[in-house]
């Protein structure tokens, strides 16, 4: 029997100026074997097609790290250089976490200013409460003076991906 459900969205306050996207999907492991899996960070495009990471001057994903992360869009490929802000492995919410840094464009890098652009990327695995199903939050929070503009034209390709990555993890524990 498969059991796989996900809700997305695409969200935004513009009280707070702030721009989401948002996808949430379930896999039939427990979050103590999905966890390994998603914070291998540099072993993803073995499992999914949706995002490649390269741990920039090798090493081990930590906080502080810089990863370029290559996004398949349906219709480009984006490349990002960001910084790896948070790791946290401990339940009840295990979460990893990078933030922009700057746009990359062969082997130039374009800085992006926070004010210009902020971006908080996580996800999150959590226990569903039965022990043998873990819940993924795969999201990203847009701020700054490019945020609206971003999100109207990649919010939907960009929920797309965090549905295609939660899929293939799904897959890959079914």
């Amino acid at each position: 029997w498969i059991f796989c459900l996900f809700i997305s969205l695409v969200s935004i306050n513009p009280v707070k100026a702030q721009f989401s996207v948002n996808a949430t999907g379930f896999v039939n492991a427990s979050p103590e074997d999905v966890w390994p899996v998603v914070r291998e960070l540099e072993m993803w495009s073995d499992w999914q097609d949706t995002f490649d990471i390269e741990l920039i001057d090798g090493g081990v994903v930590d906080v502080g790290k810089d990863i370029l992360i290559t996004s398949q869009f349906p219709t480009t490929t984006q490349q990002t250089l960001e910084t790896i802000n948070k790791i946290e492995p401990e339940s009840p919410r295990r979460k990893i976490c990078w933030i922009l840094k700057s746009f990359v464009i062969g082997s130039l890098k374009i800085p992006i200013p926070d004010f210009l652009l902020k971006t908080d990327r996580c996800i999150e695995i959590i226990d569903s409460d039965n022990g043998d199903t873990s819940i993924v939050l795969n999201w990203i929070v847009y701020t700054g003076f490019l945020a609206p503009i971003v999100i109207f034209t990649t919010g939907s390709d960009t929920l797309e991906l965090f549905d295609n990555f939660n899929d293939a993890l799904y897959i890959l524990f079914a």
